[in-house]
């Protein structure tokens, strides 16, 4: 609710990276009626880490096939086959090639933290931008605080009482 009819930007120094871990925590939100906030998204420079975790989930997709298909046992090769230590290549085989993975070579974190009537319900982490994800606990209270914990730029957050509400937007 704004007492004034001003309102105030504040960007800080964008020139510097995010070294150190922040905390920044809202003022109260105190609401007409008792609320349940269900879900939230938060949109951030979040791209770095959902890249990675992305790259993991493929390495893990193509080792499941590749294990299905030497269950199958229909690989078309031959398996542990050695000449002096080397492996004789006979026909191919029809396995994948696995992603390799380096490590994550960026340290961005962030953890959202909800607070209802000064108590802290709820935190979770965020590892991509502008994806919604849920608030567990079924938090039904009328006074509300969030604050965030990470070295990301946090550009807009949302928090809503039903997941078709963030979708819409």
């Amino acid at each position: 609710m704004a007492q004034y009819n001003f309102i105030y930007e504040w960007e800080g120094d964008d020139t510097q990276p995010f070294r150190n871990s922040f905390t920044w925590k809202s003022g109260k939100f105190l609401l007409p009626v008792i609320t349940n906030f269900s879900c939230a998204r938060v949109i951030g420079e979040l791209a770095d880490r959902a890249d990675y975790y992305a790259t993991l989930q493929a390495r893990s997709d193509a080792i499941q096939r590749n294990n299905a298909r030497l269950a199958s046992g229909s690989i078309k090769a031959a398996i542990g086959e050695t000449y002096i230590g080397e492996n004789i290549p006979i026909n191919g085989d029809n396995l994948e090639t696995v992603p390799t993975v380096g490590s994550y070579s960026g340290n961005y974190e962030l953890s959202v933290r909800f607070y209802c009537d000064g108590v802290l319900k709820f935190t979770k982490d965020v590892y991509a931008s502008d994806i919604p994800f849920r608030v567990e606990g079924g938090v039904r209270k009328r006074t509300w605080e969030v604050e965030f914990i990470g070295n990301v730029q946090v550009r807009r957050f949302d928090m809503a009482q039903a997941m078709d509400e963030l979708k819409q937007e």
